[in-house]
């Protein structure tokens, strides 16, 4: 995906847009964002931001993602499998599944956030599917085998909604990956799970981007099975 190809989609040329190529063991990943998050807390959006209280996290992209999309590009084939992108934004790590062979349903309360996952998801090889929803008071509908989970804990309001996720829409044998920067909020939600149904296997996962390392963690959730 080029800035050229992004400019010819009325719903991006809206944006002041920025490609980033992103290098990883199993090929690279090539995605159009906006090129500056903070561009949209300025004129007209900033007063829509300040109304919804919801401001354009989407917009930027985030390090744990981009060490969920390397993980999942350096690991197996996902032909056959369904995954789940919640809270996508722009989809770098629904993408890294796409990639995989995953038909991915891709989830954000933002529509400008699902129009740049639609954009960067052209061309993946299985079925791709979009869904604007507010997931802290909503539940992605069906039964997937995958869940992507990056960054998406980083306030303690998101443990319910997302544990809720996990519970309704984590197929028996399914796998939820969590990457996140060892936030306080993050460990809380994890804590929560682990006293639970859940099994947690935690790994370091460091990544680069943007010129600048990042220590992360990936986290592979799993039902309890006794």
């Amino acid at each position: 995906m080029t800035v050229p190809e992004a400019l010819r989609d009325p719903a991006l040329r809206r944006f002041r847009l920025r490609r980033h190529r992103l290098h990883c063991a199993g090929g690279e990943l090539s995605v159009v964002a906006p090129a500056r998050g903070d561009d949209l807390l300025e004129g007209p959006r900033a007063a829509a931001c300040l109304r919804s209280g919801q401001m354009p996290y989407w917009a930027d992209i985030w390090p744990a993602s981009v060490g969920m999309a390397r993980a999942l590009m350096r690991g197996p084939e996902r032909a056959g499998c369904r995954a789940l992108d919640l809270g996508c934004g722009i989809g770098v790590a629904g993408l890294a599944a796409g990639r995989r062979g995953a038909m991915v349903h891709f989830a954000d309360l933002s529509p400008d956030a699902l129009q740049f996952a639609r954009f960067n998801s052209r061309g993946l090889p299985a079925r791709v599917t979009f869904q604007q929803l507010d997931w802290s008071r909503e539940t992605v509908d069906g039964s997937f085998d995958l869940l992507l989970l990056a960054d998406v804990a980083y306030e303690e309001r998101n443990s319910e909604p997302l544990a809720r996720h996990l519970d309704r829409c984590l197929a028996p044998r399914g796998v939820g990956l969590l990457t996140d920067p060892y936030r306080a909020a993050t460990d809380a939600f994890l804590d929560r799970l682990q006293g639970g149904d859940f099994t947690l296997d935690e790994t370091r996962l460091d990544t680069a981007f943007g010129g600048q390392r990042f220590a992360l963690r990936l986290v592979e959730i799993r039902r309890r099975t006794s």
